[in-house]
């Protein structure tokens, strides 16, 4: 019997990493708040409103907003247990994250995938050996199954601009990292050459 907050990775029901992302959570509400606080300042309007734009601008700039607001939190980076992409891991929820100020790849990518469907967003969490990062829809569209162990489709999907896939522990950075930065970093993580690393 493993606790409530335990996601049992590949070999046990992968597939139920999704009952970990809890867009109702208070500290998920806080942050989204902020991020449209952060909208209204830039001048961009404070509506989270998903896809009611019909653009994909209007995701990509709630999704920055929501990155400017996480890599202000003052969270610090700790290293995942090794092969929790297999074997699961302990998932910090998002009160765990508010308390400790602390989460690993898995508890922020949890976190970020959180806070964009509190936003009305569709959100996907991308797993590597040792490794997880988020990503967002920027079009009202989802991958038709909960797990894919096929990293092309993702491929597709990011070059032609209808997701956008980001390193999530850059926000836990000392300095300050922009969304585009992280966007660059993780697209390593999915090219060819690292192709034979992707688990779902």
């Amino acid at each position: 019997m493993q606790p409530k907050n335990f996601w049992g990775g590949e070999v046990n029901m992968a597939e139920l990493l999704p009952a970990f992302v809890t867009p109702n959570a208070s500290y998920v509400e806080q942050l989204v708040k902020q991020a449209s606080d952060l909208l209204k300042q830039s001048r961009h309007g404070s509506k989270l409103d998903g896809y009611q734009s019909a653009t994909r601008e209007r995701p990509y700039l709630m999704a920055m907003a929501i990155w400017n607001v996480i890599a202000a939190a003052g969270i610090a980076y700790v290293i995942p247990p090794a092969s929790f992409a297999k074997r699961g891991q302990r998932i910090r929820l998002p009160e765990d994250i508010e308390s400790s100020k602390t989460a690993a790849c898995l508890d922020l990518s949890t976190l970020f995938a959180a806070c964009f469907e509190h936003a009305g967003l569709n959100s996907i969490i991308a797993v590597t050996e040792g490794h997880a990062c988020c990503g967002v829809w920027l079009i009202d569209e989802c991958f038709s199954l909960l797990t894919n162990d096929d990293p092309m489709d993702l491929r597709k999907r990011l070059a032609a601009k209808d997701i956008v896939l980001f390193e999530t522990t850059l926000a836990t950075s000392d300095r300050h990292v922009s969304f585009a930065q992280a966007i660059e970093s993780a697209e390593q993580l999915l090219s060819e050459q690292s192709e034979e690393t992707f688990v779902y």
